[in-house]
């Protein structure tokens, strides 16, 4: 569910959260790149009547000596309602470039975005000088590329990067820009998961996070090391929650952390207190009882014949996946969540880790052996405890 992000100089604090930035079970970066293409997938157009709109902030000058790679950042407003199938979400950032370094890194916009799951639509790209507002929006070409920096490893997500080098960009400019993106999930339509920090660590005078959702399904809130709370307003059907946190003292950034531990005060958002919510979403995906194909299910009984002890079945059947099936992951659209059945695995030769695990569990199954498939993280899965119920806790499966 996330990953649309801003030049990297703004994003530092946001980015470390990386247990709750995932918007997949298996999302992953990569580096070969596939040509531009103007356009595509990005759309422009006007700003929706749901959305609040605020005016720019003033930054705190007491941060000043804080500023990292010439840019202040004003404003961060993220917006977020529910529509039939999916979410509706509104991204704004503001910034003003202080020097000749802010220049090179601000003059120009990056952010990415799932083709499958995601239609983008620029509502406005504005330059401020002098108190002057220069629109750009009409004469924005973005490039639109799709980088798989892990092709060589087999693992391609089918993300894509908008790429746009604004005109006329000078040092002292505030650039503003928003849009909004309409997403539909391969599965849990109806399932929220957000979680945002409350400090970077470089200064910003305006943190802003604002959420209608229906007042039938009150949201779940986790505070980690912040006592910022939401202004709440019910409208019948609907209830809006707003947090914001305005000049926050930069936080100092470490490395080494134990995977419970935050470094960023944060807050979390979820529709569901059930981690049962997020079962009854993934199961019916990893049915146990689908057919085998005859040769390697004959394969599966010369197993049983040879061996009677659970621990040598157990052995020879991951053998027999892992000597057969080489790893290649194709996490675009339902692959980013759903296994293909073990027939097309065994008949394709390939598969990921959800793949192969739903193989092996079936081959267990038909051993004799109770088997079952689990969903974990790789690195933070000592985390799952204490956040929030979310399908992106996952990263692998097992």
């Amino acid at each position: 569910m996330g990953r649309a992000r801003h030049f990297q100089a703004a994003t530092t604090g946001a980015a470390r959260l990386t247990i709750l930035a995932r918007l997949t079970v298996l999302i992953v970066i990569c580096t070969v790149c596939w040509p531009a293409m103007a356009g595509t997938n990005v759309h422009k157009g006007s700003l929706g009547n749901w959305i609040e709109q605020v005016a720019l902030p003033k930054a705190d000058p007491q941060f000043d000596s804080q500023i990292k790679n010439g840019i202040s950042n004003l404003l961060s407003d993220y917006q977020i309602r529910k529509r039939p199938g999916g979410l509706e979400v509104f991204d704004r950032y503001a910034y003003k470039i202080v020097d000749r370094t802010g220049l090179e890194r601000g003059a120009a916009i990056s952010f990415e975005f799932d083709p499958a799951t995601s239609e983008v639509t620029v509502n406005w790209i504005d330059i401020i000088r002098d108190g002057v507002v220069i629109k750009h929006l009409s004469d924005a070409e973005f490039d639109v590329f799709r980088r798989e920096r892990d092709a060589e490893k087999g693992l391609f997500d089918g993300w894509l990067t908008a790429y746009l080098n604004i005109n006329d960009v000078r040092v002292g400019d505030i650039v503003d820009y928003g849009k909004t993106t309409v997403r539909t999930p391969i599965i849990g339509t109806d399932l929220l998961f957000h979680s945002f920090a409350v400090a970077w660590d470089e200064p910003i005078a305006l943190i802003r996070k604002r959420v209608t959702w229906p007042t039938v399904q009150p949201l779940n809130v986790r505070q980690v090391r912040t006592d910022i709370r939401p202004d709440v307003q019910s409208t019948g059907e609907t209830t809006t929650y707003l947090w914001q946190s305005a000049n926050p003292t930069p936080v100092k950034s470490q490395e080494y952390l134990p995977p419970d531990f935050l470094t960023y005060p944060s807050i979390e958002i979820s529709s569901t207190s059930k981690w049962q919510d997020i079962v009854d979403t993934v199961l019916p995906y990893y049915r146990l009882d689908q057919e085998l194909p005859a040769d390697f299910a004959a394969k599966l009984d010369a197993i049983a014949a040879k061996y009677d002890a659970p621990e040598d079945r157990m052995i020879e059947a991951m053998r027999l996946v892992q000597d057969n099936i080489r790893y290649v992951s194709l996490s675009m659209g339902r692959g980013s969540y759903i296994p293909r059945t073990p027939a097309t695995v065994v008949a394709s030769g390939f598969g990921d880790c959800k793949d192969k695990a739903l193989l092996l569990a079936s081959s267990l199954r038909r051993l004799g052996i109770h088997a079952d498939v689990a969903l974990t993280d790789l690195d933070e899965g000592l985390a799952l405890a204490t956040i929030l119920p979310t399908i992106r806790a996952f990263d692998h499966v097992i």
